[in-house]
């Protein structure tokens, strides 16, 4: 899913002629003709929320394709466990691709500030486990200011068989 900021432009490669929406929920925000060349450019402004939206390709009446993209807003402030869950998820794709031979695998990256350029399958494992570490003790003082403790009791009652 591709995943846009309000104030950007969508550029859409599709056939000559063919129209181009972008909509959500039956309702839809933007419309355009594509060029002689197959391009639409589509301005996501200030009528679009933060969301899922899906971009809809017709020609003549006929359906051609759709794409699903995210619409983010600038403005709205990440949490770090959002922040944290999104490195991780990042780190996990450049690591299935790392497993499965890909040849078009990421060869450099830069999360939180520090840059990975072509590191080994240990090194990428050893950041996805110190993300991950951050983010269960982040998760572990959440619930713990909301009161609820990491001990669980577990109640047995032992029947004397006789």
């Amino acid at each position: 899913m591709r995943e846009f900021y309000i104030g950007e432009n969508i550029t859409v490669s599709t056939e000559s002629d063919s129209q181009v929406t972008v909509g959500r929920d039956n309702k839809i925000f933007a419309q355009k003709q594509a060029n002689e060349s197959g391009e639409a450019s589509i301005e996501i402004d200030s009528m679009f929320e933060a969301g899922h939206y899906s971009i809809v390709i017709t020609k003549n009446g006929k359906f051609i394709s759709t794409e699903a993209i995210c619409i983010k807003s600038p403005f709205i402030n990440t949490s770090k466990k959002d922040s944290l869950r999104e490195m991780i998820k990042n780190l996990d794709a450049v690591i299935e691709a790392r497993l499965t031979n890909n040849v078009d695998a990421v060869q450099s990256m830069s999360i939180n500030g520090k840059s990975y350029v072509y590191e080994t399958l240990e090194t990428l494992m050893n950041a996805r486990k110190k993300f991950t570490d951050q983010l269960a003790d982040l998760i572990q003082s959440e619930n713990l200011k909301k009161g609820k403790s990491p001990i669980i009791n577990i109640k047995a009652r032992f029947v004397n068989p006789r």
